[in-house]
């Protein structure tokens, strides 16, 4: 018999053919201390718990003593982390009634802690709304935009139209390239939760106008010569293009008599080329407005 909190155990003695005994009682006093920690126990997941002691004295130890819906007493050793001890209770559904308490050890004894109870809830717990780096913002360059999500083991969808993204959008893998002004626009999911709430960053990319001219000109049936011309002389030109909607290439141009140029092959009648020049200028770089060009 597990005796927790302050208790009186009574009891009898019974044998056919013969007198019943005495009553014999005791009473157990466990000392715990009060007011010296917080604790909690939140939904994790629609199945999980997360059960947290955070002592005011820092403990060399935390245990949790735990039932669920009145079966066995399970006892756990706790997990530290920056001043919290963590626990997580597995198989719960919906009003699942977990009791539970704590010993912890304070400047050397240690201590039970009062009981507590947890009921499931009927709802899940909600992933972490996902977070930009860069944030956005206008920016004088292309940004390479990474996107985090703090829940353990989120997937992470995008659009990058600004279109609220669902769970068959893009699966973001890795950094994204924001070459223009364009809206990123992010969900958290993860299987047993509710989705995150909707994240969104604008990035601005501002550009130097009006100091340059372009062209794109038929070439040959399957190529097109595209170039550009800077008022002040560029250190590099590069140049950055799409066809008929497929991957990004990035090449760096050809200077000629002032003139960077690049010819874009495997085109045929009616391709479109959707592209846009990085260049520099006094030291700093710059991208341009994108262009469109049409085999």
């Amino acid at each position: 018999m597990t005796v927790a909190a302050t208790q009186t155990v009574t009891a009898i003695g019974t044998l056919s053919g013969s007198t019943t005994s005495a009553v014999a009682s005791a009473t157990y006093t466990i000392s715990t201390v009060t007011g010296d920690f917080s604790q909690s126990a939140t939904l994790q997941t629609s199945t999980t718990a997360l059960v947290s002691f955070t002592p005011t004295t820092p403990a060399a130890f935390a245990d949790i003593h735990y039932t669920v819906n009145g079966g066995s007493q399970l006892n756990y050793p706790m997990t530290l982390a920056s001043g919290t001890w963590t626990q997580t209770i597995p198989g719960l559904n919906s009003g699942s009634v977990v009791n539970y308490f704590f010993t912890y050890e304070k400047n050397g004894p240690q201590y039970d802690s009062p009981h507590f109870t947890y009921t499931q809830g009927g709802s899940t717990a909600t992933v972490a709304t996902p977070t930009f780096t860069p944030a956005g913002g206008t920016y004088s360059s292309t940004q390479s935009v990474t996107i985090t999500d703090a829940t353990a083991g989120a997937a992470v969808h995008y659009t990058t139209d600004g279109t609220t993204p669902t769970g068959s959008s893009p699966t973001y893998t890795g950094p994204i390239t924001v070459a223009a002004t364009q809206t990123v626009t992010a969900i958290g999911t993860l299987s047993g939760s509710t989705t995150s709430a909707v994240a969104s960053a604008t990035y601005t990319i501002s550009t130097v106008t009006g100091d340059f001219s372009q062209s794109a000109t038929l070439q040959t049936s399957t190529t097109a010569l595209v170039s550009f011309t800077p008022t002040t002389p560029a250190a590099f030109a590069d140049i950055h293009y799409t066809v008929n909607g497929g991957s990004q290439l990035n090449y760096p141009m050809t200077l000629a008599s002032g003139t960077w140029t690049q010819t874009i092959p495997g085109l045929n009648s009616g391709s479109v080329v959707n592209y846009f020049f990085t260049y520099e200028k006094n030291g700093p770089q710059y991208d341009s407005p994108h262009f469109t060009y049409t085999q």
